[in-house]
């Protein structure tokens, strides 16, 4: 495939008002990652490969999106920066590095014991559970809802579509960000405070387990860190 044509649409008819190829368009969609990157976090210097595994994967996210019965289009890079589907993008993978960074945080804190090692969640009273699981409630409820709708008969029906898979994960990231921003998640060390840290780092581990059975469905490959 040598040339992606620009298009949108009035009814069904599909009209194309420029052409560009591939390889100019993933280098302009490298450039403004590149720039949000910069723009959100200061330097990007050593993280070309970052940057260029993001631009991958931030491009098929957009092709994802989609839905099957309709054309797919791809915003032409312009001056006024990323689309609202690829900064989505970019925001489902941030927001998954953080889950990440989180988990490794904890694991370097055991190997230099400041933490225990984390307790089985079984071994957790019930009232810390249910208290932490109140925090995070959205999230718990958008993992136990998935897949499964019913319809007015009582039968139940797979709802489960790539488009829909992507637009679950920005919404999930979404939820994940406003908790993150009042919650703290690795609170200091002291003993009345374990129970409560280890009922949060087990939600965070089913929250990145969940994201990466979804990133896996999608075939996208994930980031560590960013």
């Amino acid at each position: 495939m040598q040339f992606v044509t620009y298009a949108y649409n009035i009814a069904h008819v599909k009209i194309s008002i420029a052409q560009f190829s591939v390889k100019w368009f993933l280098s302009e969609r490298r450039k403004q990652i590149f720039e949000r990157i910069k723009e959100k976090h200061g330097k990007v210097d050593g993280q070309d490969q970052v940057v260029s595994r993001l631009t991958a994967l931030v491009v098929v996210f957009e092709l994802l999106t989609a839905k099957h019965d309709q054309p797919v289009l791809i915003s032409y890079p312009s001056e006024n920066g990323l689309p609202a589907i690829a900064r989505k993008a970019l925001f489902v993978m941030y927001n998954f590095t953080r889950m990440c960074s989180i988990l490794n945080s904890f694991k370097e804190m055991v190997s230099k014991n400041y933490y225990p090692k984390l307790v089985p969640l079984a071994l957790l009273s019930s009232d810390m559970q249910r208290g932490v699981l109140m925090d995070f409630r959205p999230l718990a409820d958008m993992i136990f809802s998935l897949d499964i709708i019913h319809s007015g008969n009582g039968s139940r029906r797979s709802d489960f579509t790539v488009p829909k898979i992507c637009h679950w994960l920005t919404n999930f990231t979404s939820q994940f960000s406003k908790i993150y921003s009042k919650i703290q998640i690795l609170t200091p060390a002291t003993d009345l405070l374990f129970d409560e840290l280890f009922v949060k780092i087990h939600l965070i581990k089913m929250f990145h387990n969940t994201m990466k059975l979804m990133f896996n469905l999608l075939c996208l490959e994930t980031l560590t860190d960013m």
